[in-house]
């Protein structure tokens, strides 16, 4: 079906980004045969089969070991996770923003919530999927102020992880508030039956050190 409605358009140049290496769509009839493939590199992901302490388990001895110490630090400086309700995602959203631009710009990048038709577009995603869960923001704080947001969908069993802001500086007796944030919503999801942590594209030291399997990208065209 997705070969037939792709070449019915017309197009000059089609290009495919970041399928899974073992995409059924190469196996499936209609595929223009003069496509061509390279590698895009791994995308992170954690399986949490099982629950929270089985995906730490996976870990490696010294990460597993500094994530428990971790969330010790959390629970010592009362840091709270919260999976934000739809009432409050306005406003959480724009911190989202604030944290995510304010790091970026601080090393000379316009960071990815530059353009404002960009941050109209996900506002507005985030007021029609959120309600329903296909969205999720998740709040790290301690007190009223927010050391982390993280923003992603819910594919299925899956999470998508997106983007994030974590405050930069100092974190009080927290020594890494967004490492923190991700495990919180990491064992949040698989209480609600999530099986799969994807952070998606890209190479970060946290998404290594988080992960349990790294899965090859391609790009066609």
């Amino acid at each position: 079906a997705a070969w037939a409605a792709i070449c019915e358009l017309d197009w000059d140049h089609l290009t495919l980004l970041d399928l899974p290496e073992g995409t059924p769509l190469w196996a499936a009839p209609g595929r223009p045969g003069d496509l061509r493939t390279e590698s895009r590199g791994p995308s992170p992901r954690a399986v949490l089969v099982g629950g929270f302490e089985a995906y730490l388990q996976r870990l490696s001895p010294r990460t597993r070991q500094q994530a428990r110490r971790l969330l010790r630090e959390g629970e010592r400086a009362g840091a709270r996770l919260e999976l934000v309700e739809p009432d409050r995602a306005p406003s959480t959203f724009d911190e989202l923003v604030a944290l995510h631009q304010a790091r970026w710009t601080g090393a000379g990048h316009p960071g990815v919530f530059a353009a404002p038709r960009f941050v109209d577009f996900h506002r507005r995603l985030i007021g029609r999927w959120l309600p329903g869960g296909r969205a999720v923001l998740a709040r790290l704080s301690i007190g009223p102020e927010p050391l982390a947001v993280l923003y992603g969908f819910v594919t299925g069993r899956t999470f998508d992880f997106y983007q994030s802001g974590v405050r930069l500086g100092p974190s009080g007796r927290l020594s890494g508030p967004g490492i923190l944030a991700h495990l919180r919503l990491i064992r949040a999801l698989s209480r609600q039956g999530i099986t799969g942590y994807d952070f998606l594209r890209g190479s970060a030291p946290y998404k290594d050190r988080l992960a349990t399997h790294q899965d090859p990208l391609i790009a066609a065209e």
